[in-house]
């Protein structure tokens, strides 16, 4: 059973619903969720709306998810937080 966590940053439902076709269980989590507590296989970070410099709680989580050495993913806005953290 794959486990990812869904950073919410404005995520389309039609995202959670392909990932859990897929045979995901997805935990969707708001944009500022502290992400230490999580237990997950993957981390995906969702699109926006929102400028990415306004977003550094997030920043600053998506730094220690880097650490963890689990895989990390995002499109739109999702990637442009990732980018900010590494």
């Amino acid at each position: 059973d794959v486990h990812i966590v869904a950073i919410d940053c404005g995520i389309k439902y039609n995202i959670i619903r392909s990932l859990v076709s897929a045979g995901v269980r997805v935990t969707v989590v708001p944009w500022n969720w502290d992400i230490k507590k999580e237990r997950y296989d993957g981390l995906f970070i969702s699109n926006g709306p929102g400028d990415p410099a306004m977003c550094e709680e997030t920043v600053s989580n998506l730094r220690w998810a880097i650490d963890q050495e689990v895989p990390i993913f995002g499109i739109c806005l999702g990637n442009q937080l990732l980018a900010r953290a590494a």
